[in-house]
């Protein structure tokens, strides 16, 4: 029954079910009768027993929903771009599925050198209603970087890692490879196209 796990349509119901109880009980008495009348004081009652029930399974379907969503693994890409028309480069994150993360980054080069002046990380990240993209600003140690070769390190993991025992569906990590040249960012295995950031 696709509408008792409908939780809308549940608490519309919880809502209204009782009154809807009581004028059925009601019309139930007006029939006459002495067992008709206590027929209908005791359906007019129940309402309020219908709307607890009603009540609990919406209960179970939002920690059902809850539960599923902390288990969902964090679906996300990110990449190094420099912004259209500026010299000012940034790590651009593209969320599929809005799960809030916590996350780290670093550049490095050649010999796993770092190329940015410090770790990048925030206690938590949470994707944007009106968006699925952020971007944080990316400072880049230019006199650092060996043979033009530049390298992201991007770990991630869902704000709902430690609480559910740190499972390994939970996190992750990207790396992508870029080369450096005159001020220009290209993706490693191409020399033609710029990373620009509109």
């Amino acid at each position: 029954m696709p509408f008792y796990n409908d939780i809308p349509f549940l608490k519309k119901m919880a809502r209204f079910s009782p009154y809807v109880f009581i004028v059925v009980g009601a019309l139930i008495a007006l029939l006459g009768g002495y067992i008709k009348i206590i027929l209908g004081v005791i359906f007019a009652a129940s309402g309020k027993y219908f709307s607890d029930f009603v009540q609990s399974r919406i209960t179970h379907l939002e920690t059902e929903k809850e539960e599923a969503w902390k288990n969902t693994p964090p679906q996300l890409d990110v990449f190094l771009a420099r912004l259209e028309g500026k010299s000012d480069f940034v790590l651009v994150i593209d969320f599929e599925n809005k799960v809030p993360i916590n996350a780290s980054w670093h550049l490095t080069t050649r010999g796993d050198v770092i190329a940015s002046p410090f770790f990048m990380g925030h206690e938590e990240i949470h994707p944007k209603d009106e968006t699925n993209r952020l971007q944080y600003k990316q400072v880049i140690n230019v006199d650092r970087i060996v043979d033009g070769y530049l390298k992201l390190n991007f770990r991630y993991f869902s704000i709902h890692y430690k609480e559910l025992g740190s499972p390994n569906t939970l996190i992750g990590e990207i790396s992508r490879e870029y080369r450096f040249r005159d001020g220009a960012l290209f993706h490693w295995n191409e020399t033609s196209k710029e990373c620009i950031h509109e």
